[in-house]
């Protein structure tokens, strides 16, 4: 598990001992993705984490998209309506009417 205060990208990146430039060449970005990454503390696309995750594996390292996404997982809100609640049809309404003028 990987925890830090400093960005994720780049604690991964440091305990494998990379440098920005050969990190991205592994996962497939430039060193100024790799860069803006961890600055700015931006998640990953889906496909990047999954290239990122084999070549921590294939380094002897254990990476989780649980560990790279954490931090964006916080954010989200606790209450998440259901599917089931997600294909219920609205409720049907009837007529609209005016209320009656009065006199």
């Amino acid at each position: 598990m990987i925890s830090s205060n400093m960005s994720v990208i780049k604690t991964i990146r440091t305990k494998l001992g990379m440098s920005q430039a050969d990190f991205g060449a592994a996962i497939g970005i430039t060193q100024g993705n790799v860069g803006h990454y961890e600055r700015r503390g931006q998640l990953v696309s889906v496909p990047v984490a999954a290239k990122l995750i084999k070549v921590c594996e294939k380094r002897g390292l254990t990476v989780t998209f649980d560990d790279l996404y954490r931090q964006y997982l916080r954010r989200v809100p606790k209450r998440i309506p259901s599917a089931a609640g997600a294909a219920a049809a609205p409720p049907e309404r009837g007529p609209r009417t005016r209320p009656k003028a009065s006199a």
